[in-house]
């Protein structure tokens, strides 16, 4: 049987292990405000939407995949869509987050931009979690930086097969 997200976008954009470590990961964690970095194909939105109760933000540039009415229609008022730059509009948010998923710009300077956005919105005992640490395109160097910088803990996300890490204080 097909999950939600293949119903929404369709197998061939499907990654079910990435999903389920994500999703298995997050049925053990309970956040009150959930804000993501990167939309894309929506399947961290929908992971964080079907083992949460709360709400979610997610930031992209564009929903250039049309994606967004799909998840409104199984998720009625518990999710929203902002496009634009992302470190500007989480900068702009005026509450702070439990959760921050970031899986935007692979760069190391767009992902160095995220974190240090992300920074000042994490609640005091909330996490940032990022997706392809193990990305050659400079996620790693800018993870690695920030943490040092800012006094991060790096926990490795069980059986993410995209090198999902979680960035704790």
């Amino acid at each position: 049987m097909a999950t939600k997200v293949e119903q929404l976008y369709g197998q061939e954009h499907f990654d079910s292990a990435y999903f389920q470590a994500l999703k298995e990961w997050l049925s053990t964690q309970k956040f009150k405000r959930g804000i993501e970095i990167g939309f894309a194909w929506g399947m961290s939105a929908l992971a964080y939407l079907e083992t949460q109760d709360s709400n979610l933000i997610s930031l992209d540039m564009e929903d250039n995949m049309q994606k967004s009415k799909g998840i409104n229609e199984v998720f009625p008022g518990r999710w929203k869509l902002i496009t634009g730059d992302s470190s500007t509009n989480l900068s702009k948010q005026e509450n702070k987050f439990d959760y921050i998923y970031i899986d935007g710009d692979h760069t190391y300077g767009g992902c160095m931009a995220d974190l240090q956005a992300a920074h000042p919105k994490l609640d005091k005992d909330g996490v940032i979690v990022c997706d392809d640490y193990g990305n050659p395109c400079g996620v790693k160097r800018a993870v690695d930086k920030f943490c040092k910088q800012y006094g991060y803990g790096i926990e490795h996300m069980p059986r993410n097969p995209n090198g999902g890490v979680i960035l704790k204080k």
